[in-house]
């Protein structure tokens, strides 16, 4: 055990246990003895137990308690921001995606309706509308009438 000096003297030499030691102000020294320490600390304005190491390694062990707490909020943090950004590129993908399917449904409509304005047979002549029938293979008699015709040719 560490014995420490806390006198006023500027050297005080063992004169109750006989260990032979000298202490100058704040110094310590190990005495094993455990009768020799009791004899010493029945005088406590004069020797007291250095509990400086002990101190030392609570405090150390306070610090890397700290320190692992900070890591730990560090990594959760971290973890969090990897959570947030993940979620903001996949909302981003998602948008996106929906984007891309909105504008391929608007491009299919207005090829659709393109498409049917192309084969609407109201711009066509009654000789075109024949022409597109005969064209599609489809038979109609000579004598079949426009509206005939046109009907034909939007069911084809």
């Amino acid at each position: 055990m560490q014995i420490t000096y806390i006198g006023t003297k500027a050297q005080k030499a063992d004169n109750v246990a006989g260990t032979k030691l000298v202490w100058t102000p704040g110094q310590s020294h190990e005495v094993a003895d455990l009768v020799v320490c009791a004899k010493l600390l029945k005088h406590p304005d004069v020797w007291a137990i250095d509990d400086s190491a002990e101190r030392e390694a609570a405090a150390r062990q306070q610090a890397e308690a700290e320190q692992a707490e900070r890591d730990r909020a560090k990594a959760e943090q971290e973890a969090a921001e990897a959570a947030a950004e993940q979620a903001a590129r996949d909302e981003e993908a998602r948008l996106k995606a929906e984007a891309e399917a909105k504008a391929e449904q608007e491009a299919a409509e207005r090829e659709k309706a393109q498409q049917e304005q192309a084969d609407e047979p109201a711009e066509l002549t009654v000789d075109e509308v024949r022409e597109a029938l005969k064209a599609r293979g489809i038979k109609f008699h000579p004598n079949t009438g426009e509206a005939k015709l046109r009907a034909m040719l939007q069911e084809a």
